[in-house]
């Protein structure tokens, strides 16, 4: 029980992954190609939406005052009235870009009155520049060699492009901590937009010979170019060819082109068909932020799928999260039960102009992303059912820590996009280097569309009529694809 509500502390956020997971394919906004749709897309789908858009956006300048997450610490509530008790803490670095570089988590020994290290992740970021990842490493604590040891990690590889193309796993590190690779990805891409077609998935040998294992295929709806379905096939080595299907998983999308649902299904060799595996459905509210997810299984026994676990949001009027819970389903009476609840305590009245944000937290659209401006979060209680009650107990709360300063990031990278000055006071000048017909678009951190201007070349943007916050803005082409998109601060 111990260690369940210490790992529930570390994930207060409502970051639902852990390390290991996390790391599998890079938050969407590091990854290359990325499209920011209107509607938010659950994270499962973070490598599929790098996909929908050939383009890479590019960190733009900034300059002014930002508060900086340095730290979470996490506390366990006593029944009785007294001192909380320290259980986790999160410690987060950055580099002179103000990229996260590693995240640090310790536990609290209460004999010795210290927080002892325990876990850590490293980042490193593609030509030292860019903020597409290029490495990550996890390490946990050798309290007995007094060092960290290396446990798994992931290299990144891009084209000229910055498309990815391959994903290489480093493991085989508990007992050495010198990390080798195991697997690798090939992703490979066709099409125009350009889109990934497959997959490719590599064994590492003794030998050092990589041998090839299993593919994923992707199709598209060619109208919206969101995945419609992905199909898995293993290699054999008798036949020197590829398996039938014996996985794929359907996604379908609701008008506003929202996932609505994804399915699997497995191939059975005693029907010859699909039979279902689990299915996950989703919510949205009108502003088009995720408002619930469920996960059902399929019972074949029934003929049919029972739910077993899900989540609601519950946003406030200014689309910030208020409240986060989970259930899990109880057959025998067919109720759901609720299993944690987390609330958000925000600053409403700080005037931040800029958040910089873990790597992890950043990478979750839906919950932590919309802090930007002055709603950062203070704390997360969080609740748990209590059987012995019948009641929600708070048994547990994280707090956070910022740093004020004044920054000044450029692109190092070479933009054929200039976008000035930022912040803004009145008109916003933009300056493309192509005379092709694009669309300026103005969005509120509510997903709101503020307003929008066609322009070739140049143009200049009246924002006096804008409040002081920050934007989010987006140059459009004429198919209608993001070519670009970033933030700018209105500020007077």
């Amino acid at each position: 029980m111990r260690s369940y509500v210490l790992l529930m502390i570390l994930l207060t956020a409502n970051i639902l992954l852990t390390g290991q997971e996390r790391s599998l394919t890079p938050p969407s906004e590091k990854m290359p190609g990325t499209l920011i749709s209107d509607k938010m897309i659950p994270c499962g789908l973070h490598l599929k939406r790098q996909l929908q858009s050939s383009y890479s956006p590019k960190k733009l300048l900034f300059t002014g005052m930002a508060e900086r997450l340095d730290s979470i610490i996490g506390m366990t509530l006593p029944s009785l009235p007294g001192n909380n008790h320290l259980m986790s803490k999160q410690v987060y670095q950055y580099n002179l870009l103000q990229l996260n570089t590693s995240e640090t988590g310790y536990l609290w020994n209460s004999l010795l009155q210290l927080w002892t290290p325990n876990q850590k992740i490293e980042y490193t970021y593609y030509q030292n520049n860019s903020q597409y990842l290029s490495s990550l490493i996890s390490s946990r604590w050798d309290s007995i060699g007094q060092q960290w040891l290396n446990v798994f990690g992931y290299q990144y590889d891009y084209d000229s492009s910055y498309h990815l193309t391959r994903i290489t796993y480093l493991g085989d590190s508990i007992v050495t901590g010198n990390l080798k690779p195991y697997s690798k990805s090939e992703l490979l891409y066709s099409g125009s937009p350009l889109r990934l077609t497959e997959m490719v998935v590599y064994l590492r040998q003794m030998s050092g010979i990589w041998d090839v294992q299993q593919k994923t295929e992707y199709s598209y709806d060619g109208n919206s170019n969101r995945v419609l379905l992905e199909s898995t096939k293993y290699w054999i080595d008798s036949t020197s060819s590829w398996s039938p299907v014996y996985i794929k998983t359907e996604y379908t999308y609701n008008p506003d082109f929202s996932l609505k649902s994804d399915s699997s299904f497995a191939y059975s060799l005693w029907t010859s068909q699909f039979v279902p595996m689990h299915d996950y459905s989703y919510t949205y509210n009108a502003l088009g932020k995720m408002t619930g997810r469920v996960y059902s299984e399929y019972d074949y026994l029934l003929n049919q799928y029972l739910p077993s676990n899900k989540m609601e949001r519950n946003f406030s009027m200014n689309g910030l999260v208020d409240w986060h819970n989970e259930y899990t389903y109880m057959p025998l009476i067919q109720q759901w039960s609720t299993a944690r609840t987390t609330t958000f305590v925000r600053d409403t009245s700080a005037v931040t102009y800029s958040l910089l944000l873990p790597y992890w937290i950043e990478s979750d659209n839906d919950l932590i992303m919309n802090v930007y401006g002055s709603k950062k979060v203070l704390e997360t209680p969080g609740w748990e059912w209590d059987s012995l009650t019948s009641t929600m107990v708070n048994n547990s709360i994280a707090k956070y820590y910022y740093s004020s300063q004044l920054i000044s990031i450029d692109n190092p990278e070479k933009s054929k996009v200039k976008i000035f000055p930022n912040p803004v006071k009145d008109w916003l000048i933009i300056d493309i280097s192509e005379s092709t017909y694009y669309t300026f678009r103005i969005i509120d951190l509510q997903g709101r569309k503020i307003l929008e201007k066609p322009f070739s070349g140049s143009t200049s943007i009246d924002m006096t009529g804008l409040k002081d916050g920050i934007y989010l803005y987006r140059i459009i082409d004429g198919k209608h694809n993001t070519v670009y998109q970033g933030k700018v601060m209105v500020f007077r």
